[in-house]
């Protein structure tokens, strides 16, 4: 979002020397497309041993470079989704673990009832899978909701980009989530369905 304001009242407001001129950005029009790079070093030249020297580019050099930083910082955000994919894999796996470990007499008793391991094993994977569509239910709303009311946006060298909400989004995320309980089940349903009645039931 830009907001236009009147320069005096802008500098007044941020406490920036009053109407002493102090700006962050000239946007020059240039009547021969051709000087463009020669009237840019001579605007250059003029500020040089300004306090606030300029950088002046042409104008699809400008947002190129703008957006290039978008997408970096877009990216970096890439890397920081797939750590906490890793980090909520990891919760997971610890908390069926933990979940196993509890119920072993349980699934001792349950084998002397007749229950096969690859009935144990898939029992502990669809725990896996309720856990993490869980997650991704509580996660997926609540992010809409902050994103929705939040309206929030990156800008980067006056280029604005807004963060909008996508319903696909959350249904992809709530998906992911049960493939996160799916594989953080996997090692627990192995052990589950390889299990022993008797160390089973001697357990404590």
């Amino acid at each position: 979002n830009v907001a236009y304001v009147q320069l005096p009242f802008l500098q007044e407001t941020v406490m920036r020397g009053g109407t002493g001129g102090i700006v962050t950005q000239f946007n020059v029009t240039v009547d021969t497309p051709a000087r463009m790079e020669e009237i840019a070093a001579i605007i250059d030249a003029e500020f040089k041993h300004d306090e606030h020297p300029t950088s002046t580019w042409p104008e699809k050099a400008f947002v190129g470079r703008a957006v290039r930083d978008v997408v970096e910082l877009v990216g970096f955000a890439g890397w920081v989704g797939w750590g906490s994919l890793a980090a909520v894999l990891a919760l997971i796996a610890n908390a069926i673990i933990l979940a196993m470990r509890d119920r072993i007499r349980d699934q001792a008793v349950l084998q002397t009832l007749g229950y096969s391991g690859g009935l144990l094993a898939w029992m502990v994977l669809l725990e896996g899978a309720i856990l993490g569509a869980a997650g991704g239910l509580v996660g997926g709303l609540a992010s809409s909701i902050l994103i929705t009311f939040g309206r929030f946006s990156m800008a980067m060298e006056g280029v604005n980009v807004e963060i909008v909400n996508d319903p696909r989004l959350a249904v992809i995320g709530a998906g992911i989530a049960i493939l996160l309980g799916l594989l953080a089940g996997a090692v627990p349903a192995l052990r589950a369905a390889r299990s022993e009645i008797t160390e089973g039931l001697r357990a404590i």
